[in-house]
Protein backbone atom coordinates (compact mmCIF):
# COMPACT_ATOMS: atom_id res chain seq x y z
CA UNK A 1 0.00 0.00 0.00
CA UNK A 2 1.39 3.39 -0.95
CA UNK A 3 2.02 6.15 1.57
CA UNK A 4 -0.88 8.18 0.10
CA UNK A 5 -3.32 5.32 0.46
CA UNK A 6 -2.25 4.73 4.04
CA UNK A 7 -2.77 8.40 4.83
CA UNK A 8 -6.26 8.34 3.30
CA UNK A 9 -7.15 5.26 5.33
CA UNK A 10 -6.01 6.91 8.55
CA UNK A 11 -8.15 9.94 7.81
CA UNK A 12 -11.33 8.14 6.67
CA UNK A 13 -11.43 5.15 9.03
CA UNK A 14 -12.15 7.15 12.22
CA UNK A 15 -14.88 9.04 10.40
CA UNK A 16 -16.55 5.78 9.27
CA UNK A 17 -16.28 4.29 12.74
CA UNK A 18 -17.82 7.39 14.24
CA UNK A 19 -20.79 7.34 11.85
CA UNK A 20 -21.33 3.63 12.51
CA UNK A 21 -21.18 4.17 16.25
CA UNK A 22 -23.59 7.09 16.00
CA UNK A 23 -26.11 5.04 14.03
CA UNK A 24 -25.83 2.08 16.39
CA UNK A 25 -26.20 4.28 19.45
CA UNK A 26 -29.27 5.99 17.99
CA UNK A 27 -30.87 2.65 17.35
CA UNK A 28 -30.13 1.43 20.87
CA UNK A 29 -31.50 4.64 22.37
CA UNK A 30 -34.68 4.42 20.30
CA UNK A 31 -35.23 0.82 21.43
CA UNK A 32 -34.61 1.84 25.03
CA UNK A 33 -37.23 4.57 24.99
CA UNK A 34 -39.70 2.41 23.03
CA UNK A 35 -39.61 -0.18 25.80
CA UNK A 36 -40.74 2.23 28.50
CA UNK A 37 -43.68 1.49 30.78
CA UNK A 38 -47.25 1.66 29.48
CA UNK A 39 -48.11 4.72 31.56
CA UNK A 40 -45.59 6.81 29.61
CA UNK A 41 -45.65 4.84 26.38
CA UNK A 42 -46.65 7.67 23.99
CA UNK A 43 -44.03 10.06 25.38
CA UNK A 44 -41.43 7.32 25.26
CA UNK A 45 -42.29 6.54 21.65
CA UNK A 46 -41.87 10.20 20.77
CA UNK A 47 -38.38 10.12 22.24
CA UNK A 48 -37.63 6.91 20.39
CA UNK A 49 -38.72 8.54 17.13
CA UNK A 50 -36.23 11.35 17.73
CA UNK A 51 -33.38 8.84 17.55
CA UNK A 52 -34.90 6.92 14.58
CA UNK A 53 -36.73 9.64 12.64
CA UNK A 54 -37.06 7.48 9.49
CA UNK A 55 -38.62 4.49 11.28
CA UNK A 56 -42.40 4.51 10.60
CA UNK A 57 -43.08 2.02 13.38
CA UNK A 58 -42.69 4.53 16.21
CA UNK A 59 -45.27 7.07 15.00
CA UNK A 60 -47.53 4.15 14.08
CA UNK A 61 -47.23 2.77 17.63
CA UNK A 62 -47.87 6.27 19.02
CA UNK A 63 -51.01 6.42 16.90
CA UNK A 64 -52.18 3.05 18.22
CA UNK A 65 -51.68 4.12 21.82
CA UNK A 66 -53.29 7.51 21.31
CA UNK A 67 -56.30 5.89 19.66
CA UNK A 68 -56.65 3.39 22.52
CA UNK A 69 -56.64 6.33 24.97
CA UNK A 70 -59.29 8.22 22.98
CA UNK A 71 -56.87 10.91 21.78
CA UNK A 72 -58.06 10.62 18.20
CA UNK A 73 -56.66 13.92 16.89
CA UNK A 74 -53.20 12.97 18.11
CA UNK A 75 -53.70 9.53 16.59
CA UNK A 76 -54.52 11.04 13.19
CA UNK A 77 -51.34 13.10 13.28
CA UNK A 78 -49.21 10.11 14.24
CA UNK A 79 -50.72 7.86 11.56
CA UNK A 80 -50.20 10.56 8.91
CA UNK A 81 -46.55 10.83 10.02
CA UNK A 82 -46.13 7.06 9.76
CA UNK A 83 -47.73 7.01 6.32
CA UNK A 84 -45.43 9.78 5.10
CA UNK A 85 -42.58 7.36 5.89
CA UNK A 86 -44.30 4.23 4.59
CA UNK A 87 -47.39 4.81 2.39
CA UNK A 88 -47.95 1.04 2.15
CA UNK A 89 -48.55 0.54 5.89
CA UNK A 90 -52.01 -1.03 5.73
CA UNK A 91 -52.52 -1.09 9.51
CA UNK A 92 -51.65 2.64 9.57
CA UNK A 93 -54.40 3.34 7.05
CA UNK A 94 -56.82 1.22 9.11
CA UNK A 95 -55.92 3.09 12.30
CA UNK A 96 -56.29 6.40 10.50
CA UNK A 97 -59.75 5.41 9.25
CA UNK A 98 -60.84 4.36 12.76
CA UNK A 99 -59.59 7.62 14.24
CA UNK A 100 -61.20 9.73 11.53
CA UNK A 101 -64.53 8.01 12.06
CA UNK A 102 -64.32 8.70 15.80
CA UNK A 103 -63.80 12.38 15.01
CA UNK A 104 -66.77 12.51 12.65
CA UNK A 105 -64.55 12.75 9.58
CA UNK A 106 -65.03 10.77 6.35
CA UNK A 107 -62.63 7.79 6.43
CA UNK A 108 -63.47 6.56 2.92
CA UNK A 109 -60.10 7.39 1.39
CA UNK A 110 -58.18 5.83 4.28
CA UNK A 111 -60.31 2.69 4.02
CA UNK A 112 -59.66 2.34 0.31
CA UNK A 113 -55.93 2.64 0.92
CA UNK A 114 -56.08 0.17 3.82
CA UNK A 115 -57.75 -2.45 1.62
CA UNK A 116 -55.45 -1.76 -1.33
CA UNK A 117 -52.33 -2.06 0.83
CA UNK A 118 -53.48 -4.99 2.96
CA UNK A 119 -55.44 -7.31 0.72
CA UNK A 120 -53.85 -10.38 2.29
CA UNK A 121 -54.02 -9.06 5.86
CA UNK A 122 -57.09 -10.52 7.55
CA UNK A 123 -56.80 -8.14 10.52
CA UNK A 124 -56.81 -5.08 8.25
CA UNK A 125 -59.74 -6.43 6.23
CA UNK A 126 -61.66 -7.10 9.44
CA UNK A 127 -60.96 -3.64 10.86
CA UNK A 128 -61.98 -2.04 7.58
CA UNK A 129 -65.19 -4.08 7.59
CA UNK A 130 -66.06 -2.88 11.09
CA UNK A 131 -65.56 0.77 10.07
CA UNK A 132 -67.72 0.26 6.99
CA UNK A 133 -70.38 -1.32 9.19
CA UNK A 134 -70.30 1.61 11.59
CA UNK A 135 -70.71 3.94 8.61
CA UNK A 136 -73.79 2.01 7.51
CA UNK A 137 -72.11 0.82 4.32
CA UNK A 138 -73.22 -2.76 4.79
CA UNK A 139 -72.39 -4.02 1.30
CA UNK A 140 -68.79 -2.82 1.63
CA UNK A 141 -68.62 -4.27 5.12
CA UNK A 142 -69.93 -7.64 3.91
CA UNK A 143 -67.31 -7.72 1.16
CA UNK A 144 -64.49 -7.06 3.62
CA UNK A 145 -65.84 -9.50 6.22
CA UNK A 146 -66.09 -12.21 3.58
CA UNK A 147 -62.53 -11.53 2.42
CA UNK A 148 -61.21 -11.62 5.98
CA UNK A 149 -63.09 -14.84 6.69
CA UNK A 150 -61.66 -16.52 3.60
CA UNK A 151 -58.14 -15.58 4.73
CA UNK A 152 -58.42 -17.03 8.23
CA UNK A 153 -56.89 -20.46 8.62
CA UNK A 154 -57.49 -21.32 12.27
CA UNK A 155 -60.27 -20.86 14.82
CA UNK A 156 -63.08 -18.84 13.25
CA UNK A 157 -65.53 -18.93 16.15
CA UNK A 158 -64.44 -15.52 17.48
CA UNK A 159 -64.88 -14.07 14.01
CA UNK A 160 -68.38 -15.53 13.72
CA UNK A 161 -69.20 -14.11 17.15
CA UNK A 162 -68.06 -10.67 15.95
CA UNK A 163 -70.42 -10.89 13.01
CA UNK A 164 -73.32 -11.63 15.34
CA UNK A 165 -72.55 -8.57 17.43
CA UNK A 166 -73.07 -6.44 14.32
CA UNK A 167 -75.57 -8.10 11.96
CA UNK A 168 -78.63 -10.30 11.97
CA UNK A 169 -78.46 -13.97 11.10
CA UNK A 170 -80.25 -13.43 7.79
CA UNK A 171 -77.73 -10.80 6.65
CA UNK A 172 -74.74 -12.91 7.72
CA UNK A 173 -76.04 -15.94 5.82
CA UNK A 174 -77.08 -13.98 2.78
CA UNK A 175 -74.10 -11.67 2.36
CA UNK A 176 -71.03 -12.96 4.21
CA UNK A 177 -70.92 -16.73 4.71
CA UNK A 178 -69.96 -18.61 1.55
CA UNK A 179 -70.71 -22.26 0.91
CA UNK A 180 -67.14 -23.26 1.70
CA UNK A 181 -67.56 -21.79 5.21
CA UNK A 182 -70.92 -23.41 5.98
CA UNK A 183 -69.58 -26.56 7.63
CA UNK A 184 -67.59 -24.57 10.20
CA UNK A 185 -70.40 -22.04 10.61
CA UNK A 186 -72.96 -24.77 11.23
CA UNK A 187 -70.72 -26.18 13.97
CA UNK A 188 -70.45 -22.69 15.47
CA UNK A 189 -74.24 -22.25 15.36
CA UNK A 190 -74.84 -25.48 17.29
CA UNK A 191 -72.50 -24.32 20.04
CA UNK A 192 -73.23 -20.60 20.29
CA UNK A 193 -76.56 -19.63 18.71
CA UNK A 194 -80.13 -19.91 19.87
CA UNK A 195 -82.49 -22.36 18.10
CA UNK A 196 -84.21 -19.71 15.96
CA UNK A 197 -80.94 -18.59 14.36
CA UNK A 198 -79.53 -22.11 14.16
CA UNK A 199 -82.67 -23.21 12.33
CA UNK A 200 -81.88 -20.65 9.60
CA UNK A 201 -78.36 -22.02 9.31
CA UNK A 202 -79.71 -25.56 9.09
CA UNK A 203 -82.17 -24.71 6.31
CA UNK A 204 -79.30 -23.52 4.14
CA UNK A 205 -76.88 -26.25 5.20
CA UNK A 206 -79.50 -28.92 4.52
CA UNK A 207 -79.31 -28.02 0.81
CA UNK A 208 -75.63 -29.04 0.87
CA UNK A 209 -76.48 -32.67 1.77
CA UNK A 210 -75.09 -32.85 5.32
CA UNK A 211 -73.83 -36.17 6.60
CA UNK A 212 -75.93 -38.43 8.84
CA UNK A 213 -73.59 -37.53 11.69
CA UNK A 214 -74.24 -33.81 11.22
CA UNK A 215 -77.96 -34.43 11.02
CA UNK A 216 -77.82 -36.34 14.30
CA UNK A 217 -75.67 -33.61 15.84
CA UNK A 218 -78.30 -31.02 14.95
CA UNK A 219 -81.02 -33.22 16.40
CA UNK A 220 -79.00 -33.55 19.61
CA UNK A 221 -78.67 -29.76 19.71
CA UNK A 222 -82.44 -29.37 19.41
CA UNK A 223 -83.00 -32.00 22.06
CA UNK A 224 -80.66 -30.12 24.38
CA UNK A 225 -82.89 -27.05 23.98
CA UNK A 226 -86.01 -28.99 24.82
CA UNK A 227 -87.20 -29.15 21.21
CA UNK A 228 -87.78 -32.88 21.14
CA UNK A 229 -90.44 -32.93 18.45
CA UNK A 230 -88.34 -30.78 16.12
CA UNK A 231 -85.36 -33.07 16.73
CA UNK A 232 -87.52 -36.09 15.94
CA UNK A 233 -88.50 -34.61 12.56
CA UNK A 234 -84.84 -33.95 11.72
CA UNK A 235 -83.98 -37.61 12.34
CA UNK A 236 -87.02 -39.34 10.86
CA UNK A 237 -88.64 -36.84 8.51
CA UNK A 238 -92.34 -36.77 7.72
CA UNK A 239 -92.66 -40.49 7.01
CA UNK A 240 -91.05 -41.76 10.21
CA UNK A 241 -92.69 -42.93 13.42
CA UNK A 242 -94.72 -40.38 15.31
CA UNK A 243 -93.08 -38.52 18.21
CA UNK A 244 -93.55 -40.40 21.45
CA UNK A 245 -92.90 -43.82 19.91
CA UNK A 246 -90.60 -46.01 22.01
CA UNK A 247 -87.88 -47.15 19.63
CA UNK A 248 -86.65 -50.72 19.79
CA UNK A 249 -88.95 -51.27 22.77
CA UNK A 250 -88.23 -55.03 22.77
CA UNK A 251 -84.49 -54.73 22.03
CA UNK A 252 -84.73 -56.56 18.71
CA UNK A 253 -82.50 -54.23 16.68
CA UNK A 254 -79.45 -56.52 16.52
CA UNK A 255 -77.53 -54.04 18.63
CA UNK A 256 -77.60 -51.26 16.00
CA UNK A 257 -77.76 -48.47 18.56
CA UNK A 258 -76.46 -45.78 16.20
CA UNK A 259 -79.37 -45.95 13.81
CA UNK A 260 -81.74 -43.72 15.80
CA UNK A 261 -79.30 -41.33 17.48
CA UNK A 262 -79.89 -39.14 19.44
CA UNK A 263 -83.07 -41.15 20.00
CA UNK A 264 -83.24 -44.85 20.67
CA UNK A 265 -81.36 -46.52 23.49
CA UNK A 266 -78.13 -45.09 24.83
CA UNK A 267 -76.35 -47.83 26.70
CA UNK A 268 -73.28 -47.23 28.83
CA UNK A 269 -71.72 -49.65 31.25
CA UNK A 270 -70.32 -48.77 34.68
CA UNK A 271 -67.89 -50.38 37.14
CA UNK A 272 -69.53 -53.57 38.29
CA UNK A 273 -72.34 -53.39 35.71
CA UNK A 274 -72.20 -55.14 32.33
CA UNK A 275 -75.04 -54.26 29.94
CA UNK A 276 -75.92 -56.23 26.81
CA UNK A 277 -78.79 -57.28 24.59
CA UNK A 278 -79.16 -61.05 24.85
CA UNK A 279 -81.15 -63.52 22.78
CA UNK A 280 -83.50 -66.20 24.05
CA UNK A 281 -81.09 -69.12 23.63
CA UNK A 282 -78.12 -70.36 25.59
CA UNK A 283 -77.20 -66.74 26.36
CA UNK A 284 -80.59 -65.98 27.85
CA UNK A 285 -82.60 -69.04 28.79
CA UNK A 286 -84.96 -66.76 30.70
CA UNK A 287 -85.90 -64.69 27.63
CA UNK A 288 -89.44 -65.51 26.47
CA UNK A 289 -90.38 -66.78 23.02
CA UNK A 290 -86.76 -67.00 21.87
CA UNK A 291 -86.76 -63.22 21.59
CA UNK A 292 -84.24 -60.68 22.90
CA UNK A 293 -84.06 -58.71 26.12
CA UNK A 294 -81.77 -56.24 27.84
CA UNK A 295 -79.68 -57.70 30.67
CA UNK A 296 -77.84 -55.89 33.44
CA UNK A 297 -75.25 -58.18 35.00
CA UNK A 298 -73.95 -57.04 38.42
CA UNK A 299 -70.64 -58.53 39.55
CA UNK A 300 -71.34 -58.49 43.31
CA UNK A 301 -68.24 -56.43 44.09
CA UNK A 302 -69.51 -52.87 43.59
CA UNK A 303 -72.19 -50.49 44.86
CA UNK A 304 -72.85 -48.51 41.66
CA UNK A 305 -75.02 -45.47 41.07
CA UNK A 306 -76.20 -46.53 37.63
CA UNK A 307 -78.20 -44.57 35.04
CA UNK A 308 -76.61 -46.10 31.96
CA UNK A 309 -79.68 -47.13 29.92
CA UNK A 310 -81.52 -44.09 28.54
CA UNK A 311 -83.95 -43.24 25.75
CA UNK A 312 -85.18 -39.72 24.99
CA UNK A 313 -88.84 -39.39 24.07
CA UNK A 314 -90.47 -36.21 22.75
CA UNK A 315 -93.93 -36.09 24.33
CA UNK A 316 -96.81 -33.66 24.58
CA UNK A 317 -96.28 -31.12 27.39
CA UNK A 318 -98.99 -31.38 30.03
CA UNK A 319 -100.17 -34.83 28.85
CA UNK A 320 -100.35 -37.96 31.05
CA UNK A 321 -98.82 -41.31 30.10
CA UNK A 322 -98.56 -44.90 31.26
CA UNK A 323 -95.22 -46.71 30.84
CA UNK A 324 -95.01 -50.47 31.26
CA UNK A 325 -92.49 -53.28 30.82
CA UNK A 326 -91.73 -56.88 31.73
CA UNK A 327 -88.85 -57.52 34.12
CA UNK A 328 -87.08 -60.52 35.65
CA UNK A 329 -84.50 -60.72 38.44
CA UNK A 330 -81.97 -63.43 39.30
CA UNK A 331 -80.19 -63.43 42.65
CA UNK A 332 -80.22 -59.63 43.10
CA UNK A 333 -78.26 -59.44 46.34
CA UNK A 334 -78.53 -55.79 47.44
CA UNK A 335 -81.31 -54.00 49.28
CA UNK A 336 -81.22 -51.43 46.39
CA UNK A 337 -82.24 -53.12 43.18
CA UNK A 338 -82.62 -51.96 39.57
CA UNK A 339 -85.81 -50.29 38.37
CA UNK A 340 -87.54 -48.50 35.48
CA UNK A 341 -87.97 -44.73 35.76
CA UNK A 342 -88.89 -41.54 33.85
CA UNK A 343 -87.21 -38.17 34.40
CA UNK A 344 -87.77 -34.79 32.77
CA UNK A 345 -85.79 -33.87 29.70
CA UNK A 346 -84.43 -30.42 28.96
CA UNK A 347 -86.85 -27.51 29.11
CA UNK A 348 -88.05 -25.63 26.03
CA UNK A 349 -87.04 -22.39 27.76
CA UNK A 350 -83.90 -22.07 29.85
CA UNK A 351 -85.91 -21.30 33.00
CA UNK A 352 -88.69 -23.83 32.29
CA UNK A 353 -89.71 -26.16 35.09
CA UNK A 354 -88.96 -29.61 33.72
CA UNK A 355 -88.66 -31.42 37.04
CA UNK A 356 -90.02 -34.94 36.76
CA UNK A 357 -88.82 -38.12 38.48
CA UNK A 358 -91.09 -41.14 38.72
CA UNK A 359 -89.83 -44.67 39.39
CA UNK A 360 -91.40 -48.11 39.24
CA UNK A 361 -90.82 -50.59 42.10
CA UNK A 362 -87.33 -52.06 42.39
CA UNK A 363 -86.49 -55.67 41.55
CA UNK A 364 -84.76 -57.79 44.22
CA UNK A 365 -83.87 -61.41 44.89
CA UNK A 366 -85.14 -63.88 42.24
CA UNK A 367 -88.48 -63.37 40.55
CA UNK A 368 -89.78 -64.65 37.23
CA UNK A 369 -91.04 -62.36 34.51
CA UNK A 370 -93.59 -59.90 35.87
CA UNK A 371 -95.02 -56.54 34.82
CA UNK A 372 -93.71 -53.22 36.02
CA UNK A 373 -95.36 -49.88 35.29
CA UNK A 374 -95.56 -46.25 36.27
CA UNK A 375 -97.75 -43.26 35.44
CA UNK A 376 -96.51 -39.74 34.90
CA UNK A 377 -97.51 -36.31 33.63
CA UNK A 378 -95.16 -34.34 31.38
CA UNK A 379 -94.42 -30.88 32.84
CA UNK A 380 -95.70 -28.10 30.62
CA UNK A 381 -92.21 -26.73 30.10
CA UNK A 382 -90.82 -30.06 28.88
CA UNK A 383 -90.45 -31.06 25.26
CA UNK A 384 -89.14 -34.53 26.08
CA UNK A 385 -88.62 -37.06 28.86
CA UNK A 386 -85.99 -39.70 29.46
CA UNK A 387 -86.95 -43.32 29.98
CA UNK A 388 -84.23 -44.99 32.06
CA UNK A 389 -83.17 -48.27 33.59
CA UNK A 390 -81.33 -47.34 36.76
CA UNK A 391 -80.07 -48.37 40.17
CA UNK A 392 -79.29 -46.12 43.13
CA UNK A 393 -76.34 -46.91 45.36
CA UNK A 394 -77.07 -48.21 48.83
CA UNK A 395 -76.07 -47.08 52.32
CA UNK A 396 -76.97 -50.43 53.89
CA UNK A 397 -74.54 -53.06 55.12
CA UNK A 398 -75.35 -55.37 52.20
CA UNK A 399 -74.81 -52.63 49.62
CA UNK A 400 -72.82 -54.65 47.05
CA UNK A 401 -75.06 -55.85 44.26
CA UNK A 402 -74.78 -59.06 42.29
CA UNK A 403 -77.10 -61.01 40.03
CA UNK A 404 -78.90 -60.34 36.75
CA UNK A 405 -81.77 -58.08 35.82
CA UNK A 406 -83.74 -58.42 32.56
CA UNK A 407 -86.18 -55.98 30.98
CA UNK A 408 -88.24 -56.40 27.81
CA UNK A 409 -91.40 -55.37 25.97
CA UNK A 410 -91.62 -51.74 27.02
CA UNK A 411 -94.76 -49.91 25.96
CA UNK A 412 -96.03 -46.34 26.34
CA UNK A 413 -99.65 -45.22 26.11
CA UNK A 414 -101.28 -41.89 26.60
CA UNK A 415 -103.92 -41.79 29.32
Amino acid sequence: MSAGARLLLYLVLPLLLGVSLCIGTSRLLSLYFASSSASARVVALQRAAMFSPWDWRYPKASGDWSRSLGAYRDAVAYYEKALSLDPMCASCWAGLAESQLALGMDPSSALENAVASGRSDTAVRTRSAVVYARMGRDDDAAREFAAALAGKREDKYEFFALLHRIYSESFILGSIIGDHEMKRYFAFARRKLEPQDTAMVWRRYREMNPSDTERRDYAAYLLGHGLGREAWRIVFGKDGPSPGTLLDASFESDGDLQRYRPFGWRIKEAPGVAVEIVAGDANCEACPRASKALRLAFDGEHNPEFFGVVQYLPLEPGASYHLGARVRSEDISSDSGPFLMVVGGDGVARDADCSLRVAAPQSRLTRDWEPRSLDFEVPRGCGAVRVMVARRNSNAVNNLIGGNFYIDDLHLTRR
